[in-house]
């Protein structure tokens, strides 16, 4: 079973999401960055940090962003795929009620490492979310990676419809923070517009 990463996005259009986070300083400069330059965008919160950083929560939505459910602490080894049905459905509900608490009602999920199944694609509807992957990964989590290698692989890779998959949380994100500027003029230059995904396909 598959899930159209792009589903709801039309062909001329592009979609920036961040994961992994709210995350100290650097989700504010990621924010500051779109409003600048006029750009919607998805961020995909991890629970823990939502309860541990409910203002940052607070300042994406007030920016006007979607905020939309990342799992409560992130599961990647096992996956959550291979995690008992209760505990999927824990990750996902725990965090959307953090969210709730702070205003936010998610229609989104995206589940960590894109791991999922029937089961949890199952859950996650009966929570009332649909899930959401992506189609072009630059790699950015990797400290390996420059904020030149992230503008090549994006807008390389980039094309109509596209669902790009970048970091404002996780770790050390200033290449990322470097090479968003460069990113959303690249995809302007290409005559796509950049959206915020839409909560029904």
């Amino acid at each position: 079973m598959t899930v159209p990463s792009a589903r709801g996005i039309s062909h001329g259009e592009v979609a920036l999401t961040f994961d992994d986070g709210p995350w100290p300083v650097q989700t504010k400069q990621v924010v500051n960055i779109l409003e600048r330059l006029h750009v919607p965008a998805s961020f995909f919160m991890v629970g823990y940090l939502i309860e541990r950083y409910p203002g940052i929560v607070r300042m994406v939505a007030r920016a006007g962003m979607r905020i939309g459910n990342h799992s409560w602490d992130h599961p990647v080894d096992p996956p959550l795929a291979d995690l008992a049905r209760p505990r999927v459905a824990e990750e996902i509900g725990k965090t959307a009620d953090a969210l709730v608490s702070l205003g936010v009602v998610p229609r989104l999920f995206r589940p960590p490492g894109g791991s999922f199944d029937s089961a949890v694609l199952r859950e996650a509807e009966r929570q009332r979310m649909r899930v959401v992957t992506w189609s072009v990964d630059p790699r950015d989590w990797s400290s390996r990676t420059s904020s030149r290698q992230i503008v090549h692989r994006v807008l390389g890779a980039v094309e109509p419809g596209s669902i790009v998959l970048m970091h404002d949380g996780g770790g050390n994100q200033s290449a990322t923070i470097q090479a968003l500027p460069k990113i959303i003029r690249g995809i302007r230059r290409m005559g796509l517009r950049l959206v915020a995904i839409p909560t029904r396909a």
